[in-house]
């Protein structure tokens, strides 16, 4: 999905725990997995990101008629479809 390579998420993952935004612990029933999951900035940088996110949405999308706003997200989901393949 983000077309990215084993050591390529692996050093994406070390650079977010480096940065204090992933907790990486050793899974106890297979020493071989690590369990991943967000700290508390990690959450707050992943919520902040999602408002934001949000208000620009609304922001483009208050200057579309509702049959403009189901139209272009239809040509969105179209490219989806076309880049998935």
């Amino acid at each position: 999905m983000l077309q990215k390579d084993k050591a390529g998420i692996q050093r994406s993952v070390q650079t977010l725990h480096k940065d204090g935004f992933l907790k990486i612990e050793s899974d106890i029933e297979d020493k071989r997995k690590n369990m991943v999951s967000l700290t508390a900035s990690g959450k707050f940088v992943c919520e902040r990101i999602q408002t934001l996110a949000i208000g620009f949405n609304n922001q483009i999308m208050e200057h579309f008629s509702e049959e403009e706003r189901k139209t272009f997200i239809g040509f969105l989901d179209r490219v989806i479809t076309v880049i998935d393949k």
